[in-house]
């Protein structure tokens, strides 16, 4: 074995290294603790992709040693198809970025379109072209592009607005995946002429610095949402406190206090019988009452200034109770399954949120025709999300502008007041209303 050679399979070793760590690590990160960050959604897709195309490279790789000479044809066909394959997961996790906000259904259609072009693609290089050409250029170098894009595209999250170091990085990774795509569109003879190096070479850097890139994102990802825990688990325990103390307050404080009002009263009454000066008694039954407002003050402040989604979930569970008795539809609440509350709502978001979902679920149960609406509570790390689901007929919302009705207009005006989003998906399969409420500062 020459020394080129030598060089060629130590280069597409460390192709494949570079993006076959990068598929571990991706899919590694794919778990639910995390799913609130746009990124972290698509991650699955970014992990098969390297894994897929981490192992085609060591098979390009083993097809340069005598190892495999006797299979020559065979292995190049498992690289086309894992070629195929690699970059359809790169042209979904580019999709699942850009389309991030698409029901599941939605996605499972443009899951299916992706999987048609591929195998197009793959038949098309098969029977009219050459099929390492036409699986690069036709899908390599546009769904590498568009992961890119897709990356830009997240940056303008609302969470990532407020995030500056991973907003850079992610804009360092949207880089290098375009970059990478243009590789793929490039012959070998314009890439050396251009950069005097192999192409093999250009991709294997650009796989390295991705991956290292990578892992710096999915880094300050894991350690601001630590460091969110963090805070939400303290302020959650100061809530708690602050509850349990304005309990006693209201149970013992407060109640001794109006004791002694009484008692004062009782002195007041004695003492105008007798004809005695009451002045004294009279000041301090106002310095009590001060004191007791006071009390009420505190307690107000401290039960009810920061709700719990817990908070919302009663408040909603007693809702569906009363609008169920009147109704032959069957009414679902779903509990928040979250071992901690992420976010905290202000009374006045409390109030308009269960409007909302109050004024969702009558219009289904009045117009739609359904046989059960599902009401699902989803706490994030960056918001509260809330879909109302109903399997009634349905409605045209391209209409909703021009022929809402006060409620609908009144459910879009109080989620504006709280900053929210409100959308609406309808057919003739049901009718879903989507709800998210970003957590204030």
């Amino acid at each position: 074995m020459n020394d080129s050679l030598s060089t060629l399979i130590l280069i597409y070793f460390i192709y494949g290294l570079a993006f076959y760590t990068l598929g571990i690590g991706a899919i590694l990160q794919a778990n639910n603790r995390y799913k609130a960050y746009p990124l972290v959604e698509a991650i699955p897709f970014l992990g098969l992709f390297g894994l897929f195309h981490g192992i085609l490279e060591w098979l390009i790789m083993l097809s340069y040693t005598s190892l495999f000479a006797s299979n020559y044809n065979s292995i190049r066909t498992i690289i086309g198809i894992l070629g195929t394959a690699s970059f359809a997961f790169l042209w979904l996790f580019a999709a699942k970025l850009v389309f991030r906000r698409v029901s599941h259904q939605n996605f499972k259609f443009i899951s299916f379109l992706v999987v048609v072009v591929s195998v197009a693609t793959h038949v098309f290089g098969i029977a009219f072209w050459d099929l390492s050409l036409s699986v690069r250029i036709l899908m390599g170098g546009p769904s590498a592009i568009s992961a890119g894009l897709g990356l830009i595209v997240i940056t303008k999250d609302k969470y990532y607005g407020k995030l500056k170091g991973i907003r850079n990085r992610l804009y360092a990774m949207a880089g290098l995946l375009i970059v990478y795509g243009a590789t793929q569109l490039m012959t070998q003879n314009l890439f050396q002429r251009w950069f005097g190096l192999r192409i093999e070479l250009g991709r294997t850097i650009l796989a390295v610095l991705l991956t290292i890139s990578f892992v710096s994102v999915i880094r300050i990802i894991k350690w601001e949402n630590e460091k969110r825990m963090s805070y939400l688990i303290a302020r959650q325990g100061i809530g708690e406190e602050q509850k349990r103390i304005a309990r006693e307050m209201h149970d013992v404080v407060l109640q001794d206090l109006f004791s002694i009002g009484l008692q004062l009263e009782q002195l007041e009454e004695q003492a105008r019988s007798a004809g005695k000066p009451i002045n004294i008694i009279g000041q301090l039954k106002f310095s009590l009452n001060g004191t007791m407002e006071s009390i009420r003050g505190f307690i107000k402040t401290s039960m009810f200034e920061k709700n719990d989604i817990s908070d919302l979930y009663v408040k909603l569970q007693s809702m569906v109770m009363s609008l169920q008795d009147n109704h032959l539809a069957k009414i679902v609440l779903k509990n928040p399954e979250t071992e901690i509350e992420y976010g905290f709502l202000e009374l006045e978001e409390v109030n308009h949120i269960y409007y909302i979902v109050r004024e969702s679920v009558i219009n289904a149960l009045k117009h739609s025709g359904c046989t059960i609406v599902l009401i699902n509570m989803k706490s994030t790390i960056t918001g509260l999300r809330i879909t109302i689901s109903d399997d009634g007929c349905g409605f045209n919302v391209s209409e909703l502008e021009s022929k809402g009705g006060m409620g609908i207009t009144a459910m879009i005006e109080r989620m504006n007041i709280v900053s929210g989003e409100i959308h609406f998906k309808s057919s003739e399969a049901g009718t879903q209303i989507e709800l998210y409420l970003p957590w204030g500062d």
